[in-house]
Parts: C-alpha cells; sequence; structure tokens
C-alpha cells in the first residue's frame, strides 16, 4: 500500500468575533507582514478560495480584472491529518 497524508481542513462559517475568531489559523503574511487567512466565499454561483485579514470585510480573491470582497465567508481555523503516516 503507498503511504499518504490527506489534510482536511476545519472552516468555521461566518466569522463574527470582533471580524475575526480568536484561534484563527494564520496561512501567511501579506506584502507589508501583516498576517494572511485562508477564506472561502460563495460567489457568482461558485465556491472562491481566498485571503483574509483582520482590516478587511470579507473573504477577498481576484474575479475577472480584480479583486471582490464578499461576506459571509468561510475562515480556515485548523487542519486535521488523515491516513496512514509514513515509516521513518
Amino acid at each position: 500500500m503507498t503511504t499518504y497524508w490527506v489534510l482536511v481542513p476545519d472552516w468555521m462559517r461566518d466569522p463574527n468575533y470582533e471580524g475575526y475568531p480568536y484561534y484563527d489559523f494564520q496561512a501567511g503574511l501579506d506584502a507589508d507582514g501583516t498576517p494572511l487567512y485562508a477564506c472561502v466565499a460563495s460567489y457568482e454561483g461558485g465556491t472562491h478560495p481566498g485571503k483574509f485579514r483582520k482590516d478587511f470585510t470579507g473573504c477577498n480573491f481576484g474575479w475577472g480584472s480584480g479583486n471582490v470582497t464578499v461576506a459571509p465567508f468561510g475562515l480556515l481555523t485548523d487542519w486535521q491529518l488523515y491516513g496512514e503516516r509514513p515509516h521513518n
């Protein structure tokens, strides 16, 4: 059997704790060093991945030749690891 890991995200729908949850999961940094968080939002019939900063009003993602910010949205709060762990 081939060894594998599957990362499965835990999403919190429509965060509403001062605009972000206190148990957020930082996914990276913006160009100015501000923490970024992974988000998803429904827009124009699809579900789109995007970025969220604590000063944003929703999930921000590229659309057409620009960006849109959508609320409500889901915010990545954790990852769960499933599968057989490789043996070292």
